[in-house]
């Protein structure tokens, strides 16, 4: 399963499809089907259904995933609100943002009593509902969880935060949508000065 992991971050999608099959296999033969090694390998394969676009493959293995999960681990166990995300933004993958919306609450509503409000990872979590609600064209919803989680990630996090440049970036868009092009304007170029200076240059 390691080697399917490796395949993946090098975007050898169909090679770690083949290491990851291989792994299913080996399990289905020493592991119970309620196991965390079926756990993994099912939250694996959604992962990369997700990223090759088969989104229906994606959301029914994540959903395996989440249930076998739920068996070992309390919902308010950090490592629980991704599973949630996941299917969240498969769903939105295939056009489906409204079904795709309550995962990305439940995410938001799981990592705060996880890890707290004022976490980076909630913070993140605040970022990816918010881009649900501006696809949705809920906007000022939108900008209000753009503001909260960039706030976090500058205070927990840096100032120059590659993710910062994206929240400043998202916010930005927002204003665009609504008009207030102004505000859009402020914030493309407090993105473009928090760019030029950010961590990784």
């Amino acid at each position: 399963m390691n080697l399917g992991n490796s395949q993946t971050k090098m975007a050898n999608y169909k090679e770690a499809e083949n290491y990851y099959q291989k792994a299913y296999e080996i399990f289905k033969i020493t592991s119970d089907p309620k196991s965390q090694d079926f756990n993994r390998i099912y939250s694996n394969l959604g992962n990369l259904y997700r990223k090759t676009g088969d989104y229906d493959k994606s959301i029914e293995y994540g959903r395996k995933a989440l249930e076998i999960k739920l068996l070992h681990y309390k919902e308010t166990h950090p490592s629980v609100p991704k599973y949630y995300m996941n299917i969240g933004k498969a769903l939105a993958g295939k056009g489906e943002i409204e079904q795709g919306l309550p995962y990305l609450q439940k995410t938001v509503e799981l990592q705060e009593k996880a890890v707290g409000k004022d976490h980076p990872e909630t913070g993140g979590s605040y970022g990816e509902l918010a881009n649900f609600y501006a696809d949705l064209g809920r906007s000022e919803e939108a900008l209000v969880l753009y503001k909260k989680g960039l706030a976090i990630i500058e205070k927990r996090l840096s100032l120059t935060h590659p993710y910062v440049v994206g929240g400043y970036n998202n916010i930005g868009h927002v204003y665009e949508d609504m008009q207030q092009y102004d505000e859009a304007l402020n914030f493309y170029r407090k993105a473009i000065v928090k760019y030029q200076n950010h961590d990784f240059l």
